[in-house]
């Protein structure tokens, strides 16, 4: 089965591939560390510049360079050239994948003396050759469906190029949810400020205050002309200088500790876990960051992981449920506070219904919407995609598996762990309560239009072809979409639910909203896309409060960095 693309490949130019040994030949060719700075520089470009793998700077390091060489004496690099030359504005030879395929394959096989400094414009066609071996997947056609193959290849995709976020809103969202109460959930307040302790060194506050803000915002800086580099003993001095030397110690490994960056069974171009938990490379005396994306990973996942590592430690257990339901009751607390700020501005359209405390009596939903004869049912989901499901996935089988369990286990056999079921199939199951009346007390109609949607913390791949493969298993299993006057599922990100809330808090009623949203001529759009489309103005996407709260944690991130001698 032929991988679904968001980029162009060599084969597609010269009609064959580059043997993947080729490709390897030529990495063990180059120098390490030219070759991963150079690629630092490529993906800080990618993720930080006006149109990220479509914009004028991705261009700048592959097309550019790659037409260069019309009229070469090399039959290949001539075609290559002219190809290169008569491709759309709208195709990309770098993005996230192809960076971080080659970035592992040169702290795994290049030379760490002795080699050569690559050539920008090799890199560019060495990205172009490797487009036609990723994802590195065996050919799975009589196992899955041709849907679910190119919603595996989509979803795969999709975690490795993320541009269209607010900074500012995340940073705020993360200090939220986990600088959050945790009164009643299974960790409680005293154990919830050691188990801090014993992951950071500190508070979470502390951590984020003196570590995770400055340098994700310095992340933000960084261009082609700004390297993606930074010298921890700039940070590792006055009280917190220990603290300092733990966090970049455990942000990053060294270039030529090869033992560390070790292969996956996926083959040559796998990605282990290990690439995505280690943001930094240590260089000598400096450190260089792979990628920002790396760095946003290490503030959100990162800090989850951590957590989960250090209780499990603290309660002497291999298994994660207790702080995988504490962090699940800090999610659906900050989706009701979303909510609630929204609610108390005069503008807001509807009744908003939330629980007195997650999994009450009372819950209907973690948060409800009526407005007339409809009715929004948002489900704050805050699994995490595993890493062998997903990012370090060697099959689309894995993927599928991941997907059809969130959204569609039926959950028997998971009541004794926790797990209750697939996002769907418990949102119908409020469907059912719905038209049996179970909740007419409460200002929802029996025959309400139901409006169901998935709020999830992790990445889960909104593209037109995941809503498609929904439509069709909600159709096969007859719940949701299938019934009468229930609109087809909205998968929302953190930051799509922050926004959507924010137009309420204007006067644009959230039921308006995804009633217009799950319309046959919107239904296929990316939320973000048809967010934006409905603003002036990008901050309008930003909740009442956002901005000043962000600028409270900055000054005070700027604070600790005085009062650690960091900045003058």
């Amino acid at each position: 089965m032929e991988s679904a693309r968001a980029w162009v490949p060599l084969s597609q130019l010269v009609g064959a591939k580059l043997p993947l040994e080729d490709i390897l030949n030529a990495v063990r060719q180059f120098d390490r560390r030219e070759a991963l700075f150079t690629l630092g520089r490529i993906a800080a470009d990618l993720a930080n510049t006006r149109g990220g793998v479509l914009g004028s700077e991705a261009r700048a390091w592959t097309h550019n360079l790659l037409v260069q060489r019309i009229g070469s004496a090399n039959a290949t690099e001539d075609a290559v050239s002219r190809a290169v030359a008569r491709l759309s504005p709208g195709t990309a030879v770098a993005h996230g994948h192809v960076v971080f395929a080659l970035q592992h394959l040169i702290l795994t096989r290049a030379s760490s003396s002795g080699g050569r400094r690559p050539d920008d414009g090799q890199l560019a066609f060495l990205m172009l050759a490797l487009n036609d071996h990723l994802p590195s997947w065996p050919n799975e056609s009589a196992e899955l469906s041709a849907t679910e193959g190119v919603v595996a290849s989509m979803f795969f995709a999709s975690v490795f190029n993320e541009s269209s976020y607010d900074p500012l809103r995340f940073l705020v969202r993360i200090t939220r949810i986990l600088g959050g109460d945790v009164a009643g959930s299974p960790i409680g307040a005293e154990d919830w400020v050691k188990l801090q302790v014993q992951a950071f060194g500190c508070s979470f506050r502390d951590y984020a205050e003196q570590f995770l803000v400055p340098v994700f915002m310095l992340s933000r800086t960084w261009r082609n002309n700004e390297p993606p580099v930074l010298a921890p003993t700039a940070w590792t001095k006055g009280d917190a200088a220990l603290l300092y030397e733990r966090w970049f110690r455990e942000a990053s490994l060294d270039v030529d500790d090869v033992n560390a960056w070790p292969t996956s069974s996926a083959g040559p171009l796998g990605l282990p876990p290990t690439f995505f938990r280690t943001p930094f490379v240590r260089l000598d005396d400096s450190m260089l960051c792979l990628s920002p994306w790396h760095l946003k990973d290490h503030v959100g996942l990162g800090s989850w992981a951590k957590l989960n590592s250090a209780a499990k430690q603290m309660f002497g257990t291999d298994s994660n449920q207790r702080f995988a339901s504490t962090f699940g009751y800090l999610f659906e607390h900050w989706c009701a506070g979303i909510a609630q700020r929204a609610k108390v501005r005069g503008a807001f359209k509807g009744k908003l219904v939330l629980p007195t405390a997650t999994g009450a009596d009372d819950e209907i939903e973690d948060v409800v919407v009526i407005d007339r004869d409809r009715v929004v049912l948002f489900s704050a989901k805050s699994s995490l995609v595993p890493e062998n499901s997903l990012k370090c996935a060697t099959s689309q089988a894995a993927v599928i598996k991941w997907l059809k369990r969130f959204y569609f286990d039926e959950g028997a056999k998971g009541e004794n762990g926790g797990y209750r079921g697939g996002a769907l199939r418990l949102l119908d199951r409020k469907v059912q309560k719905i038209r049996n009346g179970d909740y007419t007390k409460r200002g929802i109609k029996k025959n309400a239009l139901v409006l169901p949607v998935v709020v999830c913390f992790d990445k889960v791949g909104e593209t037109p072809v995941l809503y498609k493969w929904i439509d069709e298993e909600c159709s096969r299993l007859g719940i949701l979409s299938a019934r009468s006057q229930v609109r087809p599922l909205t998968v929302l990100t953190p930051d799509d639910y922050e926004a959507i809330f924010a137009l309420a808090s204007r006067g644009k009623g959230v039921c308006d909203l995804l009633v217009e949203k799950t319309r046959t001529a919107e239904r296929l759009r990316p939320m973000d896309w048809f967010l934006h489309h409905r603003v002036q103005n990008g901050r309008n996407l930003r909740a009442p409060g956002t901005e000043e709260e962000f600028d409270e944690i900055m000054e005070r991130a700027l604070s600790r960095l005085r009062e650690n001698g960091i900045l003058g």
